[in-house]
């Protein structure tokens, strides 16, 4: 049995006392809860992004599009709750447009950049993720290929969508549920990977306020990401 019980008008902590009444009218000594209210943090922006479906069938993939549903779903659910707002945004789910590079930079400047700065953004991505033999890893679009991962989304292009310049939320998180989306951290970054473009003095600051740029990846630089008929494993942990 669930009891909502109403905080009143202003006040950010509730004592509530229960008792038990049995089948014979006894009752239990009186058990007190205290709960506190959590005011929402800001506005939430998700960015849900899939491809599942390649130019080369033996490339199609079962579970990206669930995924990014998945993932929209359970943020939303914390719209008045974690977040005053939940705005939600997808690229590459049916009636979207396709994933580019072009695409996920006109979301960055166009919806990620409206978050403000005690708002937070969350990316997600899912498909195929490869690292060419020049050394650069590729997020697999429709048109491309592991040997012609060009026409993809380079890694750089997906970082600026948290590293980006114009975007000034304070709590930035990329998820990637692909295959050998991770990197070698450098000495000192505490586990965010740092470039050129978003200096550890910023990282330092970031953590300092409590706050920070994390990308959180399913598999190593050499690693896999598994997936079912469901979700993605790193998906389906990350919804439970």
């Amino acid at each position: 049995m669930v009891v909502a019980v109403p905080f009143a008008p202003g006040a950010d902590r509730a004592d509530v006392s229960v008792r038990v009444t049995n089948r014979r009218g006894v009752k239990s000594p009186p058990a007190r809860i205290y709960r506190t209210y959590v005011a929402p943090i800001g506005d939430l922006y998700v960015l849900a992004v899939a491809v599942a479906d390649y130019d080369d069938d033996r490339l199609d993939l079962m579970s990206p599009l669930k995924d990014a549903r998945g993932v929209l779903a359970r943020f939303a659910a914390e719209g008045g709750r974690t977040y005053r707002t939940v705005h939600t945004r997808s690229i590459g789910l049916p009636g979207d447009v396709d994933v580019s590079a072009a695409a996920l930079e006109e979301a960055r400047v166009t919806f990620l950049s409206k978050a403000g700065r005690g708002d937070t953004i969350i990316v997600f991505v899912a498909g195929h993720g490869v690292e060419h033999e020049t050394g650069g890893w590729y997020f697999l679009t429709s048109n491309a290929t592991p040997d012609r991962p060009f026409p993809g989304v380079p890694r750089q292009t997906l970082k600026r969508l948290v590293l980006g310049e114009g975007l000034q939320a304070a709590r930035r998180v990329l998820f990637i549920d692909s295959c050998h989306a991770g990197e070698e951290f450098r000495p000192g970054t505490r586990g965010v990977g740092v470039d050129d473009a978003f200096e550890q003095e910023d990282v330092d600051a970031a953590y300092a306020e409590g706050s920070g740029v994390y990308i959180v990846a399913a598999s190593s630089a050499n690693g896999v990401a598994r997936e079912t008929a469901d979700h993605g494993v790193f998906t389906r942990a990350l919804l439970d």
